[in-house]
């Protein structure tokens, strides 16, 4: 008689095939009808002018430098953690498509961390390092077309020290001292960077997220004075196509966020801008979100992920020819690395930081090496007799 124990017993090889059988052809017919959506949603939205072809600058002529930063994850070392944070400063110079790369520069710290306020703190530090990278760059007398972050250009308030207690001192200080670094470069160069002078470098950030952006840009009543007043302007909508981008609403409120914009962008086009400070209002510092911040994603060649792309200054500040050329710009540039492709300045500085996480790891050996010996108490002691 078999045991009852083994009776009841299910092995999991049996439960995935009876939920192959069962889900399968349900799970095939969604994504058939998201797929069959998206083809009706694609032609709607470039007809309406929120998707658009860009034209690259042929031959290419531009002075770019990417600004990446990176923070490995810490590395444990006795019952604590040690990080590592640092950011390289890369120029690339293209004359008539002819690559070259100019000067660089780089800075990084070491230091140990609590375990509360990893993510936001690390993720302050680079911001902050970015843009000390940014101001030397300013100051060196050098040319340049575009700069680059690889990081957002204002704070989010989510990264604020959830608590004003002793734990997050040090949240805190790196929160308060990063957002003085940006008030003070935006201060002092201001007026030498685009929109404000039309001939000054374009400081873009550059990232993969922000997918609801363009949900949200979907979703609108571009109808209303209130719908439009998310969208820059400058666009100029075909408002009676937009229509049929509202009839497809709900049917593009499904899809997941991510799956369509892959399918709603073709090889080099770009969204519609929009205006960011009015999606996410909760900005540091303050002044500046309230002065504008502007956004779209694009895409590069074919097999290239969007990317979202955005810049301080007013809407008005920015006419739909100035937000097609540096479009045209970042695509150009973002001819290599196909699914992780980023505007080659950035995608070469980003290939400096890869010794960081090994770096970390080294000098994690070294410190426990240290703590072991007792080296440091030993040299501290060292000549003590000789006081007496």
């Amino acid at each position: 008689m078999p045991d009852q124990r083994e009776a009841q017993t299910v092995p999991l090889v049996r439960n995935l095939a009876v939920v192959t059988q069962l889900h399968l052809p349900g799970t095939a017919g969604r994504l058939a009808q998201q797929i069959r959506d998206l083809e009706a949603a694609a032609p709607a939205f470039a007809k309406a002018g929120l998707v658009r072809k860009i034209q690259r600058p042929t031959p290419l002529n531009v002075q770019a430098a990417g600004i990446a930063s990176s923070t490995p994850p810490p590395a444990r070392v006795m019952g604590g953690f040690l990080y590592v944070a640092g950011a390289v400063r890369l120029d690339v110079l293209v004359d008539d498509n002819r690559v070259s790369t100019g000067s660089q520069n780089s800075v990084c710290e070491v230091d140990d961390i609590d375990f509360e306020d990893q993510r936001n703190r690390l993720r302050l530090i680079g911001i902050k390092q970015a843009y000390e990278l940014a101001d030397a760059a300013m100051n060196d007398g050098e040319r340049r077309d575009l700069i680059l972050f690889d990081c957002p250009l204002l704070l989010s308030r989510s990264m604020v020290a959830p608590r004003l207690d002793e734990t997050h001192r040090a949240h805190r200080e790196i929160y308060e001292s990063t957002l003085e670094i940006i008030e003070r470069f935006w201060s002092t160069h201001r007026e030498h960077l685009c929109p404000w002078d039309p001939s000054g470098p374009v400081l873009v950030g550059i990232g993969s997220g922000r997918y609801a952006a363009i949900t949200q840009l979907a979703t609108q009543d571009l109808r209303s004075e209130d719908g439009r007043g998310f969208i820059l302007p400058s666009e100029a909508l075909d408002m009676a196509a937009v229509g049929k981008v509202e009839e497809l609403s709900r049917a593009i409120a499904t899809i997941g966020q991510q799956r369509f914009l892959q399918g709603l962008l073709g090889p080099f086009t770009r969204t519609a801008a929009y205006r960011l400070n009015v999606q996410s209002p909760r900005m540091e510092p303050s002044g500046l979100a309230k002065e504008g911040i502007v956004g779209f994603h694009f895409k590069g060649a074919e097999g290239s992920a969007p990317r979202f792309a955005h810049m301080l200054g007013a809407a008005e500040q920015w006419p739909r020819s100035a937000i097609d050329r540096i479009a045209g710009l970042l695509m150009a540039l973002s001819a290599v690395g196909g699914r992780e492709a980023m505007p080659l300045p950035l995608l070469l500085a980003q290939r400096e930081l890869q010794p960081l996480d090994g770096f970390l790891k080294h000098y994690g050996l070294q410190v426990r090496s240290h703590l072991r010996t007792r080296r440091l108490e030993q040299g501290w002691l060292d000549g003590l007799d000789d006081l007496d």
